[in-house]
């Protein structure tokens, strides 16, 4: 399991690494403001189901969402700390230096140090990206449906992330022991739920590859 966790991380974020050379291709959506309390809820529902699963089931059989993503939950740190979420941008500060946004349950602040590397991805994929941004407001608008990566929290600061995409590119990850030739880990692709093919065993390359 820890190889497997390894493999994930690193073909994770070799496949980020690479997309986010050619920019960053916009938000997801953006979301009017009427209907932000409605996709707030819809979010919440998703953490909570997604990591508090053992707690939505109370003694005498009913489902009990609520306890489970009260943010005074001390297990909250633990279960969404290194995550990747999807979010609403819900404000940007002032000075345009940092990003609020909301996981439903929680307030992420995306730093400008966070999206530096979003510069806009050009419409030609031969191109280079555009110039890099300057401000978050270069990238993000209020209402955007975003992609946020490695949360973390810090009594100093609260809840930080970096902004992340869904990677266009794909891969796989095929690790063996060449002393035994036992395998250590094997991954097919960036996200089962994205695609169920798995590359490492199902795909065909060219000799040498």
């Amino acid at each position: 399991l820890r190889y497997y966790t390894y493999a994930t991380e690193a073909l994770e974020n070799g496949l980020e690494d690479v997309d986010q050379r050619k920019g960053y291709r916009g938000a997801n959506r953006n979301v009017p403001a009427a209907e932000w309390d409605k996709i707030k809820e819809e979010l919440k529902q998703k953490v909570a189901k997604d990591f508090f699963p053992y707690r939505l089931l109370t003694a005498d059989g009913r489902l009990d969402l609520q306890s489970a993503i009260e943010e005074s939950d001390p297990n909250l740190e633990k279960s969404l700390t290194g995550k990747k979420l999807e979010a609403l941008v819900t404000s940007i500060s002032a000075d345009q230096k940092t990003a609020i946004a909301s996981i439903g349950l929680a307030s992420i602040q995306i730093p400008f140090d966070g999206l530096k590397w979003a510069s806009a991805a050009p419409k030609n994929p031969t191109d280079h990206p555009g110039p890099a941004p300057k401000t978050v407001a270069d990238v993000l608008k209020v209402g955007d449906m975003v992609w946020l990566k490695n949360l973390r929290y810090t009594k100093a600061t609260g809840w930080q992330a970096n902004l992340t995409q869904i990677p266009e590119v794909e891969g796989a990850l095929y690790s063996v022991d060449v002393t035994s030739g036992q395998i250590l880990a094997m991954v097919g692709g960036y996200d089962f739920n994205k695609s169920e093919f798995n590359r490492a065993v199902q795909a065909k390359r060219q000799v040498g590859s």
